[in-house]
């Protein structure tokens, strides 16, 4: 109690502040349990609340907030797992640049497939060959299939062959995913004369893909065209 409750209960004597602690006692259940109402919605009879009472009530709203919160967890978790749990952001990504890939080597016409920002890099074509031949040792490491040969690849000329055989690439990595779950991608393999995981390569395919998006952006920007995931509004900036 306050001192000023303290002093208003020493002027009206011992049930002066019994009776103030009474009132104190029904504005706080009042405030905390609405739902109960006043003495008169309670069929005329006062309900008092003790301590127990309260913990109670409170205990019980407890027990209803968790049980929806394990709910909403057990039914995540199922979620998770039917889509094999890491696995979902990891393909997520890898679908993600497949397209930004795809969607930059198609802007390119076939007269800049010899473009070289330098001397001493990769022209647009050698590029394409490139990812193509990763894009299957990658993938082709965690279905455990033998190393593409390079030299196939290095035989795409035209940008219709390259571009056919770069979605190829991507069709056999979808192929891939199609088999891969979480408890086979957890098994050991040897990649590169390493014993890893079986998902690391798939990993090690989007970081590469990545690499070269930015390596290709450079090559557009610098002819003059603008990468299709720009929007609307940077194109009219950048023109």
């Amino acid at each position: 109690m306050t001192a000023r409750d303290n002093l208003v209960g020493a002027r009206l004597g011992w049930g002066g502040e019994k009776c103030l602690a009474d009132s104190r006692r029904r504005a706080y259940n009042r405030s905390q349990f609405p739902d109960l109402g006043s003495p008169k919605e309670s069929g005329g009879q006062t309900i008092n609340l003790t301590i127990d009472d309260r913990e109670g009530a409170m205990n019980r709203r407890t027990r209803w907030v968790l049980a929806l919160v394990a709910g909403a967890w057990l039914a995540s978790a199922q979620n998770s797992a039917a889509q094999g749990s890491f696995l979902g952001p990891l393909k997520t990504q890898w679908e993600n640049i497949a397209k930004m890939v795809m969607g930059i080597a198609e802007i390119i016409p076939e007269d800049k497939y010899d473009y070289k920002p330098t001397p001493e890099v990769r022209s647009f074509r050698e590029q394409l060959q490139h990812l193509v031949f990763e894009n299957y040792n990658f993938m082709g490491a965690v279905a455990g299939d033998p190393p593409p040969d390079r030299s196939k690849f290095e035989a795409l000329k035209t940008r219709a062959e390259l571009l056919q055989a770069l979605k190829e690439s991507y069709d056999y990595g979808a192929k891939v995913w199609a088999g891969l779950n979480e408890q086979k991608a957890m098994e050991t393999i040897t990649f590169r004369n390493t014993q890893t995981a079986r998902w690391v390569p798939v990993l090690s395919n989007i970081a590469d893909n990545m690499d070269h998006y930015g390596n290709l952006v450079v090559y557009v920007r610098l002819n003059g065209l603008v990468p299709p995931r720009i929007t609307p509004q940077q194109r009219f900036a950048s023109g």
